[in-house]
């Protein structure tokens, strides 16, 4: 157990909506870190359910959480107010339906503490409702990984889940994310907003171990209504303003960033043509991913670090869409949607 006189504060932050069946637990698990020098701010953003009156219950039971009760603003406004208000030297985020493993914090800040690195991230578990055992993403082969700039930004771009678009698996100093807001009344606003920092980092550290669970929830935003939102567009905007800003600010991977946006809608185009047909019945939703990708030279996707097989199912899906879902219909195991975005 780290003691709390020889550590940095670290606040963290957990936005908290329509979340009643789940917030004890994850409380629990940040409360009972073996770091113990914690400031925790609960953002309750308008929650019409219980989750207020557990909120100001939690603030009784533990001196180190403080309690912002607010209008609903969405996950980004409340992730913001958070911010504002934090007053330690590293700050990292918790989704309020997740819970942590007891050593997250130790190791994470440990790892900042002897590499130097601006922001630190680890491994996850996916929980799903229906399946008892988690499943624990891809890892590095080291126990621990240091990359600078360029190379972590090329390893987020790389969909591999050595550094991801998630905001909650990581730990960050307070002086790398205090300038960069999230951009509010956005879904999926962590894909740019994790680029943009991960950018401003001298260096990252990455943990081989797993230390947060992610609870996927059917019926949560990010993901029973992605559809709702992926049909007004708000994907495409968010992966557009990505390579807006590396075109800007990183040039020497707009290629790579932009192999991988092609891939990327390669990829929705085949979910949309096989899972979720039901959502697309007419087929605008795809006709729009292919103008999408077909935006750039087909010979950006060579660039990307997908295998042989799935840069040769993203060009078919460029020059011939409907031969590219054909394709999977024959050979719907090497190609299946889930499994598409990885190496």
């Amino acid at each position: 157990m780290t003691s709390p006189t020889q550590s940095p504060l670290i606040s963290v932050i957990v936005p908290v909506y329509r979340v009643a069946d789940y917030l004890d637990q994850c409380v629990v698990s940040i409360v009972t870190q073996g770091y113990q020098n914690l400031e925790i701010i609960l953002v309750d953003d308008g929650s019409p359910d219980e989750c207020p009156a557990l909120c100001d219950a939690w603030q009784a039971r533990d001196h180190r959480i403080k309690v912002r009760h607010q209008a609903n603003g969405g996950l980004s406004c409340a992730r913001n107010a958070g911010v504002r208000l934090a007053t330690g030297e590293l700050i990292g985020f918790v989704d309020s339906d997740d819970w942590l493993e007891p050593e997250m914090y130790e190791k994470l800040a440990k790892a900042l503490m002897e590499t130097g690195a601006d922001l630190a991230t680890c491994r996850f578990y996916n929980e799903t409702e229906s399946s008892p055992r988690p499943r624990m993403t891809n890892g590095i082969s080291e126990n621990q990984a240091l990359f600078s700039t360029e190379d972590a930004l090329r390893q987020l771009l790389c969909w591999d889940k050595r550094l991801c678009s998630y905001v909650w698996n990581k730990l960050y100093r307070r002086s790398l994310v205090e300038q960069i807001e999230f951009i509010e009344n956005q879904p999926f606003e962590d894909v740019l907003w994790t680029a943009k920092v991960i950018g401003a980092a001298t260096s990252c550290a990455c943990l081989n171990s797993p230390l947060y669970h992610y609870r996927f929830r059917e019926n949560s935003l990010a993901h029973g209504d992605k559809w709702k939102y992926f049909g007004e567009q708000a994907v495409f905007d968010i992966y557009e303003h990505r390579l807006q800003y590396f075109h800007q600010s990183h040039p020497a991977l707009e290629e790579l960033a932009i192999g991988q946006y092609q891939v990327f809608c390669c990829a929705k185009h085949l979910e949309l043509g096989t899972c979720f047909v039901k959502l697309d019945p007419n087929g605008k939703l795809r006709q729009r991913l292919h103008r999408r990708a077909c935006q750039w030279s087909w010979r950006t996707i060579l660039k990307t670090d997908k295998s042989w097989l799935k840069k040769s199912a993203a060009l078919l899906f460029y020059f011939c869409p409907k031969g590219f879902l054909l394709l999977n219909t024959t050979f719907h195991f090497l190609l299946r949607p889930v499994h598409f975005l990885r190496r």
